[in-house]
């Protein structure tokens, strides 16, 4: 009888344990699924302090670390389930307010991210008193409507934020304020620079409580109807004046919303200073205000070479000769509705222009029009790039070194005035 060689046996039975501890492997990897979020209790944390929240998914079993705006933050896990997750999470003092990913992280990889928001208010579920400030978190399903009430004296000022779609829900949050003799004192709809959720604000007539309802715009709450109402004197800012900054510079800035004039004193002043890499940067409030400050942080435009301001053209015309790229941040209003910009061009040279309004959630549908000193029409341009804003590229005539960009305001959508943003680039440089 033939003998079988052990060195062999033991070889061919080395080789099958591979390719069965690799499949087996491969098994384990396919069912050992990565963490998946799919809710939170609260859409909101408080900087410095701890706040309890419970998260919802699949796959949260095992070792967890939680991570807020990317960075592992400290928590505290009290009850944890393959499907739910209740913990209380620290952000640090010196955080800026803002609109940031959360997730978690497991031996069996990342999560997909729940965007909440970090600030200085105190965070709670929805009720149906409030003392103020507060941010609550709640949800609202067809018809269903919140009511909430709070106490006030004559000459508060309150601001109502409703943040559902910026933070991934799909309500379309609308509000109505009573007053305590049940007079209708403030109204919210959805605003497209809010990208569909709403605010107001509004000064307290008399001492007594006041009550919000809250509901869906065409009472038809999607299942994923979350939102979180903030109450209070806070500060909210959407946009900087100007829109843009030039690269490599630090420039003052102004901050603003739809709900402050420069009349309110509302205004707030930033310095900052600007990577050239970067095309868009943060703006910190200042030190005085950021306590009250809450929503997205605002950012500020990195644009071309040369920024300038409109009014601070002086009817000069503008350098924009040897491929240096231009950018220049006014304003149209109903009363004054086109801005004239001249620039010293090089001559046969090619351009791109364009207007940035509609994509900056500015209210407003403008023309562009380029024409020789002269009046001679090089271009025209409307709608382009799946927005409201015009752009056009066009070639400067050889006998030209001078031309004039014209934008002017087609409509405004709900607004006495709207900001602009013209660059004027080389046509192979970037907008």
């Amino acid at each position: 009888m033939m003998k079988i060689p052990v060195l062999c046996f033991r070889v061919r039975s080395f080789h099958v344990y591979c390719i069965f501890g690799a499949w087996l492997g491969m098994l384990i990897s396919a069912s050992a699924a990565p963490p998946e979020l799919t809710d939170v209790d609260l859409r909101g944390l408080t900087v410095g302090q701890s706040t309890r929240i419970t998260l919802h998914g699949q796959n949260l079993e095992g070792e967890v670390k939680i991570l807020v705006a990317e960075q592992f933050v400290a928590h505290q896990i009290l009850e944890q389930t393959a499907t739910q997750i209740t913990a209380n999470v620290s952000v640090p003092g010196g955080v800026t307010p803002d609109l940031v990913p959360l997730r978690i992280l497991t031996q069996q990889g990342l999560s997909n991210a729940l965007v909440t928001a970090v600030d200085h208010l105190p965070q709670q579920s929805v009720s149906s008193e409030a003392t103020l400030p507060v941010a609550m978190t709640g949800r609202l399903q067809g018809n269903q409507s919140q009511v909430i009430s709070f106490s006030a004296e004559p000459g508060d000022i309150v601001v109502i934020d409703v943040e559902a779609n910026r933070l991934g829900g799909s309500l379309r949050p609308t509000l109505s304020v009573f007053d305590p003799a049940d007079r209708i004192i403030a109204t919210a709809r959805p605003e497209r620079r809010l990208l569909g959720d709403c605010r107001c604000r509004f000064a307290c007539p008399q001492t007594g409580t006041y009550r919000i309802e809250l509901r869906d715009l065409i009472f038809q709450a999607p299942a994923n109807g979350f939102y979180r109402i903030k109450i209070g004197d806070l500060v909210v800012a959407d946009f900087t004046r100007p829109i843009a900054i030039a690269t490599g510079n630090q420039q003052s800035v102004r901050l603003g919303s739809s709900l402050q004039t420069e009349a309110d004193g509302a205004w707030a002043a930033s310095v900052l200073a600007v990577p050239s890499l970067s095309r868009w940067l943060p703006v910190r409030v200042p030190a005085e205000m950021e306590h009250r400050f809450t929503g997205p942080a605002v950012r500020a435009m990195v644009g071309g070479v040369v920024e300038v301001n409109q009014n601070d053209l002086a009817d000069q015309p503008l350098d924009a000769r040897n491929g240096i790229s231009i950018g220049v941040s006014g304003e149209l209003t109903r009363s004054a509705s086109t801005a004239t910009i001249a620039l010293m061009v090089t001559p046969g040279q090619a351009l791109t222009a364009q207007v940035f309004a509609d994509r900056l959630g500015e209210s407003l549908d403008s023309l562009l029009h380029i024409a020789t000193a002269d009046g001679k029409k090089l271009a025209d341009g409307d709608d382009a790039d799946g927005s409201l804003d015009p752009r056009v590229t066009f070639k400067v005539p050889d006998d030209c070194q001078q031309i004039v960009a014209t934008v002017t305001a087609r409509a405004f959508s709900g607004t006495q005035a709207a900001a602009f943003r013209l660059a004027i680039v080389p046509d192979t440089g970037k907008l």
